[in-house]
């Protein structure tokens, strides 16, 4: 994962907890992971799924879940997808993420903050040079 830049100055406890929660990832999305709760975990940005067949966008996240594991003694969330995407669909997913204009990054995300001001806010950046902004 890339090096965190904060716009505020943070514990080193909050730093490692941001970095822990918040992932990135190359095909344009980032993940929060509650590793206590699964089921807790969601996108909070990515390229939406395409319904196979139909060409129609659909965001689908009841497609996907996310589940505990244990690897060598390490605990594990996962997100799982229920049904395979062949990859066509992923090269498809991907090409519609470099289309979106308002919603996912058009390229890999490499920076996240983490910014406290009336609320929490999430600023991302990706290689294009675009910086959103969540909440």
């Amino acid at each position: 994962m890339q090096r965190m830049e904060a716009a505020t100055r943070y514990s080193e406890q909050q730093a490692a907890e941001m970095k822990e929660r918040y992932l990135m990832f190359p095909e344009h999305s980032i993940r929060y992971w509650d590793h206590t709760s699964p089921t807790q975990s969601y996108c909070v940005c990515g390229p939406s799924i395409v319904e196979i067949g139909t060409g129609d966008l659909k965001e689908k996240e009841q497609d996907k879940s996310y589940d505990v594991k244990s690897s060598f003694g390490v605990q594990v969330v996962q997100e799982l997808n229920k049904w395979p995407l062949s990859a066509n669909s992923q090269k498809n997913l991907l090409a519609m993420a470099a289309a979106d204009s308002a919603g996912c990054h058009r390229d890999s995300v490499l920076s996240l903050a983490s910014v406290k001001l009336n609320q929490r806010m999430l600023i991302s950046s990706s290689r294009d040079g675009a910086i959103k902004v969540w909440k």
